[in-house]
């Protein structure tokens, strides 16, 4: 005769429920808080914790955790140029750490800030490091990675500049990009970095994606891609309606020969057949009104011809000096 295992117990299912719903409690209660934890604004959560004895012991942890990362967001306040506090954080529209030596930890916790949506206001955001230490791959990648579409929501300029920013930031950039971070970014300047190829590669990804439809400024002057990069861009920019917007592309000072020259020229090249609606009447970088290919290996005449047929500036014709650009503030200086 087969014989099962005994059934449990009016007590012992009682005593396993207990358990079960004490689990299930300790889960929303954990939940509720992560809900409530809100950096720039911890009332919600100390006062949930308040509430009694037994939410205090299972929120104690987070409580812990916001007050460690608390004290981080007022060093990183300390480091901003204006008097830079919680509450002006949370609304501010332009923020700027330009020169400001920021640490790994500085950037890890702007980059938390930025997953949780904490600055959904800000227009303008400056790392630029022209003199100080400067922002590396490692720190980069824990500033921009794991972005998601909440973040950045109305940001529309970034500043990079003077950095060391390579290959695994690029990627993590791009990445963050892709996945629909910063949708509405106008001017990216990443000019005087250490990207090559690789990295070009990762960002021209993103455009190829459509991350990019709303930028009207690309600056990658003085990096350290060549030929190949060059082609990655040019295929990207080949999809139609990849950068609609883009007005001003900056290609400066980097290692592109002859065979990167004439692959861009045949990229932003103006069909004639286009006119007469025998292709699709959209070229590629329909906007483009002003290019730089000067201080590469190869020669600009390639792209200056193009830029003739097309009918916008090459700059490396109309301007030996680097523009200046106007800031959110309205005060100028040289990117």
């Amino acid at each position: 005769m087969l014989t099962g295992p005994p059934f449990p117990t009016v007590q012992e299912r009682a005593a396993s429920l207990r358990m079960d719903l004490k689990s299930l409690s300790r889960k929303l209660l954990l939940r509720l808080g992560d809900d409530c934890s809100d950096p720039l604004a911890p009332e919600a959560l100390v006062n949930l914790a308040a509430t009694c004895h037994q939410m205090l012991k299972t929120l104690q942890p987070k409580l812990i955790k916001l007050r460690e990362f608390r004290i981080g967001v007022r060093e990183l306040c300390s480091k901003a140029p204006y008097q830079t506090t919680f509450s002006t954080l949370a609304e501010a529209f332009e923020l700027s750490w330009n020169d400001r030596s920021l640490s790994l930890s500085n950037l890890a916790i702007l980059g938390q800030l930025l997953q949780k949506g904490a600055l959904p206001n800000l227009l303008e955001l400056d790392l630029s490091h022209r003199c100080n230490s400067k922002i590396e791959d490692q720190g980069f990648a824990a500033l921009v990675e794991d972005l998601s579409p909440r973040s950045l929501p109305a940001l529309q300029a970034l500043y990079l500049s003077f950095n060391a920013i390579g290959n695994k930031g690029t990627r993590s950039l791009s990445s963050s990009l892709a996945k629909g971070a910063m949708a509405n970014l106008k001017h990216l300047v990443l000019n005087s970095n250490l990207i090559s190829d690789a990295g070009m590669a990762s960002l021209s990804g993103a455009i190829a994606e459509g991350a990019l439809r709303k930028l009207e400024t690309l600056d990658i002057d003085g990096n350290m891609f060549g030929d190949e990069g060059v082609k990655s861009f040019s295929a990207a920019i080949g999809v139609q309606f990849t950068l609609p917007s883009l007005r001003e592309l900056d290609l400066d000072r980097n290692h592109i020969t002859d065979e990167g020259m004439s692959v861009l020229a045949k990229a932003i090249a103006w069909d004639p057949f286009r006119a007469f609606g025998l292709k699709p009447p959209q070229p590629a970088l329909p906007a483009l009104e002003k290019l730089r290919v000067e201080g590469n290996i190869g020669t600009s005449a390639l792209v200056e011809d193009v830029c003739a047929h097309r009918r916008f500036q090459s700059i490396s014709r109309v301007a030996a000096s680097r523009p200046m650009r106007m800031g959110m503030r309205g005060l100028p200086y040289c990117v």
